[in-house]
């Protein structure tokens, strides 16, 4: 059965712009989240965000990332937590690094059975050439890790009140890779589809 013509541009769409309007779907699958990919979620959420006239009209993002650029992935989380509507995060195979970040600023979390997610504190790589930007960027480097940190220890803190904030830098102190089963227990998803 072949597309119609409105149903093709709407799939050209979807791929090309990681935005698929009639499900109210946008595609976050990125191999790496970098500010080409914020930049497209951020107009996407925008679109559906301010075309709901009541504002109830809920969005979903699909994930699968192995991480990638913490800035990019800020700003993705700062938009997703701006929207009116409720905003489900859907994880499938790799929601790692700054991906399980932006997975928190979701109203529901979710992650497929056979998905992972990975926690650790994020690499800095400096592209300059003068000691003195390079002390800054690492400053303004640990107060973001210092942020991220404490967006873990409060949804970790809903189910588990006695974790501490040393518990949460000792699970990414390296690489913590959790089954969706580990990730619910740490109050880091909602359920397992």
């Amino acid at each position: 059965m072949a597309l119609k013509r409105s149903d093709k541009d709407l799939v050209d769409q979807f791929y090309d712009h990681g935005l698929y309007v009639p499900t109210r779907t946008i595609d976050l699958l990125e191999e790496e989240i970098n500010e080409h990919s914020s930049t497209k979620v951020i107009k996407a959420l925008h679109v559906l965000d301010h075309t709901s006239q009541d504002r109830d009209k809920p969005i979903t993002i699909l994930i699968n990332s192995l991480g990638g650029d913490q800035s990019a992935g800020m700003a993705i989380y700062d938009a997703i937590t701006e929207c009116k509507n409720h905003v489900t995060i859907k994880g499938y195979g790799s929601v790692m690094s700054i991906a399980a970040w932006i997975m928190q600023a979701g109203d529901h979390r979710m992650m497929s059975k056979n998905s992972r997610m990975m926690l650790h504190t994020g690499q800095i790589a400096f592209d300059t050439d003068h000691p003195e930007n390079n002390k800054r960027w690492m400053k303004r480097h640990d107060k973001d890790e210092r942020i991220m940190e404490e967006i873990l220890l409060q949804k970790i803190q809903v189910k588990k009140p006695k974790f501490t904030k040393k518990m949460v830098k000792d699970l990414l102190k390296f690489d913590t890779i959790l089954t969706p089963e580990e990730a619910i227990d740490l109050n880091l998803i909602d359920e397992v589809f």
